[in-house]
């Protein structure tokens, strides 16, 4: 049985008839606006769909896909977060990037999220993994919502005012100063 929102707004079984024709209607706006990948919808292609939207509607959800490189994995979840309305972020990682550029990818990434009130789909497939060490960020992040060491200093200073001003203005409150950077993380 599937669950899903995107037809009737609510989120209640619908049939394999009504949400495959909804997904290939939307794949071939998707194909216009954002990609030009050829996606043949059949019954794995929608429980997955469903899966990750599943996933990327909870608060801090994440999800390892796993499967061969070029399987769509990427795409699918570029769709997905299409529909929802998300932002896609995405590392563009060569030879010469290092982890001092990952971690001001991180960074920005954050801001973004923290104190713009962003909504982002963070996508780190196999190709972004040059050492150990980018895998033991990614795997702190996802543990704990932050990475060690990130913001330090003056930076997390004014990283965590930026925070509760942005956080204030949205929620009409104010937030007392003693909050650690790991409750605005839990936040987004």
């Amino acid at each position: 049985m599937l669950y899903s929102n995107w037809i009737k707004k609510r989120y209640e079984p619908v049939s394999r008839d009504d949400l495959s024709s909804f997904i290939s209607a939307r794949l071939n706006v998707f194909y216009e606006e954002e990609l030009d990948v050829p996606l043949v919808v059949f019954d794995d292609v929608l429980e997955h769909v469903l899966r990750i939207d599943n996933v990327l509607r909870h608060p801090m959800g994440h999800m390892l896909l796993v499967g061969e490189s070029g399987v769509g994995k990427t795409v699918l979840t570029r769709f997905v977060a299409w529909i929802n309305g998300l932002s896609v972020f995405q590392i563009k990682a060569n030879r010469n990037y290092s982890l001092d550029q990952f971690d001001e990818d991180l960074r920005i990434l954050m801001r973004r999220v923290a104190v713009d009130n962003e909504k982002i789909c963070f996508i780190f497939d196999e190709s972004n993994v040059l050492s150990s060490a980018f895998l033991e960020r990614m795997n702190a992040l996802l543990a704990s919502g932050e990475v060690p060491g990130l913001f330090e200093g003056d930076e997390l200073v004014q990283l965590l005012s930026s925070c509760r001003d942005s956080f204030s203005q949205r929620d009409g409150h104010l937030l007392e100063m003693d909050r650690s950077l790991n409750y605005f993380m839990l936040l987004i």
